[in-house]
Order: C-alpha cells, then sequence, then structure tokens
C-alpha cells in the first residue's frame, strides 16, 4: 500500500487523543450521574422501566415490572464499550499503530476510532456553524422538555442504537445493497449491512449512494421536527446535515463509526453536561454556560477544521498524481 504524506498529522493526532481521553472518561461519569447523581429528583434508576412510557417513549409500556431503568442503561452502556473497543482495535489498525502513522505525517484510513473521532469533530463544526447563522437570524434550537433530566439521559443514550437501525442501516444499507450487490448470502448480506463500502462494489459508481445518503439525511432532519417531542423548526437544518455525515460515515465507513458518532452527540456530550451540573450545583441549561465546555466546543471545532484540511490536501494529491 502507498503511503501519503499528510499535514497537520502532529496536531491532528494531538486533538484526536484529547478527545479520545474525554470520551473514555464519559463512561464513568455518565454511569455515576445515572446511579448517583440525583437528576431524576424522584425517579431513580430504580424504578420500572415501563414508567419510561409516562414520559412519552409508549413502547416501554410493554416491558415488565422487575426490569428496571437502571438495568436498561446498563446494557446499553455495555453495548457502547464493545463497540467503542470494536473501534479501538480494528478493522485493519488499532488505534495505537494509526496515530503513530499520523504523527509521522503518513495516513492509513484503516481504523474505526480515527475516522469516528475525525468525522464526530466535521459534524460538530458544521453544527456550530449552522448554529451560528440561525442565531444571526434569529432563530434558535430548542430540545424538547421531557419533565425528567434522569429519563431524557436515558432516551438520549438509547437513541443512537435505534436510530442507526432505522436511519442508516435499514434506509441507506438496505438501499445500497439493493443497488450494488453481486451476490446474495445471509453472511454476505449481513457483512454489507455492517460495512457497505467495504464489502459492497460501488468504488467510482458513488452517485447513486451519495443520493441515498442525501436522501435519508433529509428524512432524518424532518423527523426532528414532526415527532412529538418536537425540537423546533431551527432544529431541521442542523439534523439534515448530521444525519448526511451520519450516512456518509455507514457508508464509507461502516456501523461502528456511525453510532459512535452518534453517541458522541448524545452520550458523550450530555455526561460531562449533567456532571457538570451536579458538581456545581447549576442546572442543565447553565453547565453548559461554564467555560469547560466552550474548552470542549474549540477542541473538537479545531480538529473538524483539520479533519477538513486534510481531506483536502489528500483530495488534491490524489486528483494531481492521475491527472
Amino acid at each position: 500500500m502507498e503511503r501519503r504524506r499528510v499535514p497537520f498529522g502532529i496536531p491532528h493526532s494531538a486533538l484526536i487523543s484529547t478527545i479520545l481521553g474525554m470520551m473514555a472518561v464519559s463512561f464513568p461519569l455518565g454511569a455515576y450521574v445515572v446511579f448517583d447523581g440525583n437528576i431524576g429528583q424522584n425517579i431513580t434508576f430504580q424504578v420500572p422501566a415501563s414508567h419510561i412510557a409516562l414520559f412519552g417513549a409508549e413502547s416501554y409500556s410493554v416491558l415488565p415490572s422487575f426490569i428496571e431503568l437502571g438495568d436498561l442503561f446498563i446494557l446499553l452502556w455495555s453495548i457502547y464499550v464493545a463497540f467503542f473497543a470494536v473501534a479501538l482495535l480494528g478493522p485493519d489498525r488499532d488505534i495505537l499503530t494509526s496515530l503513530k502513522e499520523r504523527v509521522f505525517g503518513i495516513t492509513h484510513t484503516a481504523n474505526y476510532m480515527i475516522h469516528a473521532l475525525s468525522w464526530f469533530a466535521v459534524l460538530v463544526l458544521a453544527s456550530t456553524v449552522v448554529d451560528m447563522l440561525q442565531g444571526y437570524a434569529g432563530l434558535a434550537i430548542t430540545p424538547p422538555d421531557i419533565g425528567n433530566h434522569l429519563v431524557q439521559f436515558y432516551l438520549i443514550t438509547a437513541s443512537p442504537i435505534t436510530e442507526e437501525i432505522l436511519y442508516r442501516v435499514i434506509l441507506v444499507g438496505v438501499p445500497l445493497f439493493a443497488v450494488y450487490t453481486h451476490r446474495v448470502s445471509i453472511k454476505f448480506i449481513a457483512q454489507s449491512l455492517w460495512h457497505p463500502a467495504r464489502h459492497l462494489h460501488i468504488h467510482d459508481k458513488a452517485q447513486r449512494a451519495i443520493i441515498i445518503v442525501v436522501i435519508t439525511g433529509v428524512i432524518f432532519g424532518v423527523s426532528h421536527i414532526i415527532q412529538d417531542d418536537f425540537w423546533g423548526v431551527a432544529k431541521l437544518a442542523q439534523a439534515t446535515i448530521a444525519g448526511i455525515i451520519l450516512g456518509y460515515v455507514y457508508y464509507r465507513y461502516g456501523f461502528v463509526c456511525a453510532l459512535l458518532i452518534h453517541w458522541a452527540t448524545n452520550y458523550f456530550i450530555y455526561s460531562y453536561g449533567h456532571f457538570v451540573a451536579h458538581v456545581g450545583d447549576w442546572g442543565i441549561t447553565e453547565a453548559f454556560e461554564q467555560p469547560f465546555f466552550g474548552t470542549i466546543q474549540i477542541i473538537i471545532v479545531v480538529t473538524g477544521a483539520l479533519t477538513i484540511l486534510m481531506m483536502i490536501e489528500q483530495r488534491t494529491n490524489f486528483i494531481s498524481r492521475y491527472r
């Protein structure tokens, strides 16, 4: 495999490592918030999970009473830990090898976590730009009020799994398989849905794949303003861009990367938010206004900008090489 020199290898690796460390710390922070943070007031992790139906999630009403909210949280938490570990180790290179290569200005795009962290930063950068532009126009994103912080934290922890299966695997992966498959078997279907670009013959015929990704991204954006837990019209642009990025990442780099990016925008951010709110005895909105989160946002936004610059540089080198 040919090695390609890339700029910004050292700063990008340093920033990626910083974000990775913060993400790893968010696992125990989130568990602390749920089991010892008292963010739910009279609702604790010991309440039957079926009680979540009282906050608008009617599907939970069918759960037996012996299953507690804490049980479901630990199940989700364990799933994310497993995917986090998978991303660190594969698919072809582990995270340490990939970071070491980037420090020396060499890129091998073969580690899930590198892709997930880089595109998460791009998504945050895009969302920040959209928020700024909409702010100038007087539009503000208003998150729905679930009525209880613990239930809300659980629901945003659960949503990456359900939404990635629906909007990426079903609405992107299945159409991609139908359009690009060259053989059919249960194993190949599973492999193709796990990582479409790795197993399907897309390559230089990606136009239809991009169309599928964009359409699904728009559907993802619209769904955020027509659901019962209404986000407000200002969420449309941000959610659509996020849906397109997540769809593209899923198609190019696989389900692991898309899921971890979605997890990062939900669990990772809010675990710190609720922890800071708990420590400082603030409301969650006030906690997000603290300088700590401004610093985190700067780190992620700069990482996103460097990621885009690196992609432009690599694309330019690729085009010039084959002219």
